[in-house]
Formats: structure tokens, sequence, C-alpha cells
């Protein structure tokens, strides 16, 4: 009577081929989560640049000075919670220039550093330069990539 068992090779080669696609797929789930970042960042700048212009619309015609405390706590409600970037878990970055007349809101992306940058004189010249990195920028300015 004969018996059938696996030998050591054909475990090894079933080894092989079960870490290969481990390999293939770990990477591919890790793209996965960022591009929801993404997304998620996305989004919310969106959300948040509309939430600033109604605010500037409803406040005299003034922008937040602080979007995590002025946009929960304006009457009449333009949030209820402030959103979270995805990539460093805290407020997405708000800054307020020239005057309190041109703002930015925006997330530093995956690489976590920031690659926009104001350029143009002060006013109606102002623009946002963009420096091909992953940041996600909303502005009240146009936008030159």
């Amino acid at each position: 009577m004969k018996q059938s068992a696996f030998t050591l090779l054909e475990i090894m080669v079933v080894m092989g081929i079960i870490a290969l696609l481990v390999a293939f797929a770990v990477p591919n789930l890790l793209k996965m989560g960022q591009k929801k970042n993404v997304a998620q960042a996305t989004g919310d700048v969106a959300l948040l640049k509309t939430a600033i212009d109604s605010y500037w619309q409803h406040h005299s015609y003034t922008y937040p000075t602080n979007i995590t405390t002025d946009l929960t706590g304006a009457r009449p409600q333009i949030l209820s919670t402030i959103l979270n970037d995805p990539f460093t878990k805290g407020d997405y970055r708000y800054a307020l220039t020239d005057s309190n007349r041109v703002y930015a809101v925006w997330s530093n992306g995956p690489n976590g550093a920031q690659n926009w940058a104001w350029t143009g004189s002060a006013g109606a010249g102002r623009t946002l330069s963009l420096n091909r990195g992953d940041d996600i920028v909303e502005s009240n300015v146009p936008m030159n990539p």
C-alpha cells in the first residue's frame, strides 16, 4: 500500500508561488489606501472652499481667520464638525493673506511637503503656483500649474 504525501520540493514550490502573490498584492493594497486618502482630501478641500465662500457671504464679506473654530461656530452653521486631513490626521492647512482678501486651503498630500507658493503681486494680481507636487489645494485666486 502506497501512501500519498507532498514532497518537500512540492511544498517549497507552493510556498514560493504564495510568496510571489503576496509580493504583488501588498504594494497594490497600499496604493489603494493612498488613492483613497487622495480622493478624501480632494473632496474635503473642495468642501472647505465652499464652506469658506459661504462664510464670506454670511459674515459681511470677510473670510474666516481660523477655519477650525470659525466654520464650526458660525451662525448660520456652516460645518457641524471640522474635517481632518487623512495624511496628517489633523486639520487641513489654511492661509489668509493680502489684507484678508486671498485664501488657500490645502493638504500637503502623501509626501507631507508643501509644493505650492503664492506668486504675483498682492490683490487681483495674486496667483497660486503649483510645483507639480502632490498637494491638494483650493483657493479664491487662479492657480498656475
